[in-house]
């Protein structure tokens, strides 16, 4: 026994030893991966950042409202939104002097500590609301973390057809912390936190956003900071026209015909039949219309029985026997040996698991590779479209694309000499970074920031070449003054989610599309396209410009 024991500490030993010696030494060249080991040798990301218990943490919301979406059967609403929320952590600050003059640093939501902003009264309580999804937040010097997130929020709104096909809708969403109560968390706004800039009509519905408020509820003891944002929308009135108003008018017309006509002329009998048919037609279809009413159906609760003989024999199985546990120990033991062995002799025969190694070993990929921070990093996008959907009731064209992204990493470089003249390798995209390219006016609401997970292609140069497959879905303008020969102009807003130009550089010549694949719509097709770059301000950061590709 002890034998195998030493055995396994010299084996860990000697693996330790190559590994140290093949590490390639990347946090003295660069400066940004050595601020975040500064700022994250000792952070916890699930407390709270302040340094007293009694100490309210203020947090800033801006909106930028994307679009409005109303259901009449379950009387939900979905608000597509972008939420930006900014605070101060007491322990993300450091002196600029002593890291090159660094004043900003990418962090992912999920390294540090986020509040959770979520719906009081959700219309789904089977989505999670509370969590932030996965993004890029920009951290300065101060402290001050400022996140962008594109989030879909679904609340439950009070309907009324009372006036319907001229209905209104009077929707309040009820914002708030989740865990934290007023005395440790407080949400504030101000008269500009709702920017409707990049608001996109709904063709169905009149949107109008009212202000904000804050208010104080009490829950037991304690008291909740609420934020409450009422939201009114209306039917448009041209669509009630155009399928119940004029069919009525037109019935009505050929009723008070038929009644002017011959009772015995065989005109008035044929008029009669084809109003009778038309009204049925007119009722059948009309059903599919109508919304339902509000009447609150009670829930079924089925009662639970426990099954008491199944616990027993869980509870039985997780049962071992103490004289088998000690071979079984034995025997793994063993294995491991066998293991060790066999990958420190396949580690030594495989120059690509030595140059991963040797490359990923004190490699970042949350940190943008550059030798300087000031440089920036030149990208390569080719799109190679599949396939195209477009849905006329949601106006919503989805793109099937392949994806050619390239750019260059400064930290994945070796010598092929010393790795038995290897000069490229495939590593997996969650292993090294990649840009947080995304689409800006997704047609879904809450999309994946960055590229979806894919294999990518090093060179020895650094230079990276990864071709995901994506699916681009994105809301377009509507015009059906020519239908059935209508048009439909949609824009893909393809952009940077944190980086601006100074950081990540996309020219119009390195973005491309090709329709080599392009396999044609038996319904639509594409008439031309064009890329054309944009450059655009968000408004809460200043001089903040995104790369924007249309």
């Amino acid at each position: 026994m002890y034998k195998i024991l030493i055995l396994i500490l010299s084996v860990v030993i000697e693996n330790s030893k190559c590994f140290e010696s093949t590490c390639k030494d990347i946090e003295s060249k660069s400066v940004d991966l050595r601020l975040r080991r500064h700022l994250f040798c000792d952070y916890d990301p699930s407390l709270r950042p302040q340094i007293s218990a009694h100490n309210v943490l203020n947090i800033d919301v801006n909106l930028i409202p994307k679009f409005v979406e109303f259901d009449d059967y379950t009387s939900s609403i979905n608000f597509h939104s972008w939420l930006i929320l900014t605070w101060d952590d007491v322990h993300l600050n450091w002196n600029p002097d002593e890291f090159d003059g660094i004043t900003l640093h990418h962090v992912k939501s999920t390294d540090i500590w986020v509040p959770d902003f979520t719906v009081f009264n959700s219309g789904d309580l089977g989505l999670d609301q509370s969590s932030m999804p996965l993004t890029d937040c920009i951290l300065s010097q101060n402290g001050t973390i400022q996140c962008v997130v594109s989030r879909v929020f679904t609340s439950h709104c009070p309907a009324d057809f009372s006036d319907w096909p001229y209905d209104n809708h009077n929707c309040t969403l009820h914002f708030g912390s989740w865990l934290y109560f007023a005395d440790e968390l407080n949400y504030y706004f101000t008269k500009d936190s709702i920017v409707m800039d990049e608001f996109v009509r709904n063709s169905e519905w009149e949107v109008k956003l009212g202000n904000i408020s804050k208010s104080l509820e009490l829950y037991g003891s304690d008291v909740d900071s609420m934020i409450f944002l009422n939201i009114e929308i209306q039917r448009n009135s041209s669509r009630g026209i155009l399928i119940y108003i004029t069919p009525a008018i037109i019935l009505t017309i050929l009723t008070l015909t038929a009644l002017y006509l011959d009772v015995c002329s065989v005109e008035r009998t044929i008029l009669m039949s084809t109003n009778f048919i038309s009204h049925l037609f007119c009722i059948f279809d009309l059903h599919w219309y109508i919304p339902t009413n509000n009447a609150i159906r009670a829930p079924k609760i089925d009662k639970l029985e426990e099954n008491n003989s199944n616990d027993t024999d869980n509870q039985n199985e997780q049962l071992k026997n103490k004289k088998t546990m000690w071979m079984e120990c034995v025997n793994l033991i063993e294995w491991l040996v066998l293991v060790s062995v066999i990958l420190t002799y396949v580690e030594e025969k495989s120059p690509y698991l030595r140059l991963k190694r040797h490359l990923l070993c004190d490699y970042d990929p949350s940190v943008r590779p550059t030798t300087n921070f000031r440089n920036r990093t030149d990208l390569s996008i080719v799109v190679v479209p599949k396939l195209m959907e477009f849905d006329e009731f949601t106006n919503v064209m989805k793109l099937h694309t392949w994806m050619y992204i390239a750019w260059k990493d400064h930290h994945l470089q070796w010598k092929p000499e010393e790795f038995d003249g290897v000069d490229s390798i495939y590593l997996m995209s969650h292993e090294i970074w990649t840009p947080d390219i995304t689409i800006v006016n997704a047609g879904f609401g809450e999309e994946e920031i960055g590229i979806p997970p894919t294999t990518c292609i090093v060179s020895k140069d650094g230079r990276l070449a990864c071709v995901p497959i994506v699916c681009f879905s994105t809301r377009c303008h509507r015009d059906h003054t020519y239908w059935p020969f209508d048009q439909q102009h949609c824009n893909v807003e393809y952009a940077s989610w944190s980086y601006n130009t100074e950081e990540i550089y996309l020219s119009e010549d390195s973005f491309r599309m090709q329709m080599i694949h392009f396999v044609p719509n038996a319904e639509w097709k594409i008439n031309d396209f064009k890329v054309e770059p944009v450059q655009k301000n968000l408004n809460t950061r200043r001089n903040y410009m995104w790369p924007l590709f249309l």
